[in-house]
């Protein structure tokens, strides 16, 4: 189509379990009337070819402060022509808990433990209306702290869809910056997970140590009434379907129905019945059939032969 548009009052929401990109031939506009929030877990990236002797890259707030901060390691901001450091109405501050290093051309200003060194390979030139050379003097100029990152708690569960639950299992927590945390489940196949950085996380169940994957699902044991009772329920299910069946054979075999009742209830035929019962029927009526039908070849009279 020429064109596709998704609205809605309220809120919209885009999810992927993996990847999820966003590509245009031209341009790509994103406009928010409050904030744009972006959290990630590892790596944020900006890069622009741009156009010669163009500004390719701006950051501008026009009210407000602009921080940028390293809250753990070092920054850098390199530039291959000039770098220009300006501030239109206050001042520059350079502030350092250890060393502030200027060079160039082999000379340099090192401030370092309270001490300044002017070295330089050829002339150094001072010149003012007076100079003043006095006692000690020095300023203390304090430096940021940085919050520690927030951290949350993780709670592994691991049930089946019968209810067992795989206790005393092991499983390996990945968090949100690629660090693997180990631990054991409990009786109850629960753990709680502290300290992990805010973010998603990966878990992954190694299973219980000692233990075959057979016993994950108990065989429970049924009461022995219980398999009598369900023998008695299919031999009877059985007989009646085949009375119905053989409701016009001839009145003298009545007698044989019951005995191939009481053979259907022999000891061998009773542990199939009650274990699958189910099963257990076409088997009982071919055997009832058989002996019924031997029965009715001796119950009938013989006829002459010519």
């Amino acid at each position: 189509p020429a064109g596709i548009a998704s609205l809605t009052e309220q809120s919209q929401t885009i999810s992927a379990g993996s990847n999820l990109n966003l590509i245009a031939q031209r341009d790509s506009n994103e406009t928010t009337g409050r904030r744009w929030l972006h959290n990630v877990g590892q790596h944020i990236s900006l890069f622009v070819a741009g156009v010669k002797d163009q500004i390719a890259l701006k950051l501008i707030a026009a009210k407000g402060k602009v921080q940028v901060q390293a809250q753990s390691d070092a920054m850098e901001l390199t530039a291959d022509k000039d770098l220009t450091i300006t501030s239109a109405k206050g001042k520059v501050t350079i502030a350092a808990s250890q060393e502030i290093l200027l060079t160039s051309g082999g000379g340099y200003i090192r401030l370092k433990g309270g001490n300044i060194e002017v070295h330089c390979p050829s002339v150094v030139s001072v010149k003012g209306a007076s100079h003043s050379l006095s006692g000690p003097a020095s300023l203390s100029t304090p430096t940021p702290t940085f919050a520690k990152p927030g951290t949350g708690n993780l709670q592994v569960l691991h049930e089946f869809a019968n209810g067992y639950s795989m206790n005393q299992g092991k499983f390996v927590v990945t968090d949100a910056l690629g660090i693997k945390h180990k631990g054991v489940l409990d009786e109850a196949g629960k753990a709680i997970v502290h300290g992990l950085p805010l973010g998603a996380a990966q878990v992954e169940f190694l299973g219980r140590p000692h233990q075959d994957k057979a016993d994950i699902f108990p065989f429970v044991e049924q009461p022995e009434a219980a398999l009598q009772q369900m023998g008695e329920a299919v031999k009877g299910k059985a007989m009646q379907e085949l009375g119905s069946t053989l409701g016009s054979v001839s009145p003298q075999l009545t007698n044989a129905v019951g005995q191939v009742s009481a053979m259907a209830s022999q000891a061998q035929q009773a542990l199939a019945l009650a274990r699958n019962p189910q099963s257990a029927i076409p088997a009982l009526k071919g055997q009832a059939k058989d002996a019924l039908m031997g029965k009715a070849q001796d119950a009938l009279p013989t006829m002459p032969k010519f």
